[in-house]
C-alpha cells in the first residue's frame, strides 16, 4: 500500500475513534482534532501532543526497510508509542513479539499482516 493511502485511511480512523492507546497498551490519549496532516492527541496528564504525518510516514519508512518497526527506530519525544498504536488499529499492520539479538530481550514490532 502507499503511504499516502495508508494516512488517508488512518486519519479516518482517528475522526471514528475516541482515543489511541500506545503498541504496549500501557497509555491512552484521547483524539481531539484530526486534520489533513496531523492529529491532535490529549494524554492523561492533560498534555496535548501532536501526530504528524511525517511521524506516520518515518514508521513506514522504518518499517519498509526493516520488516518491521519499534518505537525506538522513530525516535520522535511521546509521539512515536501513538504512531505505533495508530499503526496498529489499521488492518495492514499487527502487532508481533520478537526477539532482539542486541538486547536478547522479546520486544514489541509493528509488521505488515
Amino acid at each position: 500500500m502507499k503511504i499516502e493511502q495508508l494516512w488517508e485511511e488512518a486519519v479516518n480512523l482517528a475522526e471514528k475513534s475516541e482515543s489511541i492507546t500506545t503498541l504496549k497498551e500501557k497509555a491512552t490519549a484521547k483524539v481531539v482534532e484530526v486534520n489533513p496532516n496531523s492529529i491532535k492527541l490529549m494524554l492523561t496528564k492533560g498534555k496535548s501532543i501532536e501526530l504528524e504525518k511525517k511521524h506516520f510516514e518515518k514508521a513506514l519508512e522504518v518499517l519498509n526497510e526493516k520488516g518491521r518497526v519499534r518505537q525506538h527506530f522513530v525516535k520522535n519525544p511521546k509521539v512515536e508509542r501513538y504512531v505505533l498504536g495508530l499503526m496498529m488499529m489499521l488492518p495492514a499492520f499487527r502487532k508481533e513479539e520478537q526477539f532482539e539479538a542486541e538486547t536478547c530481550e522479546y520486544k514489541k514490532f509493528i509488521v505488515y499482516k
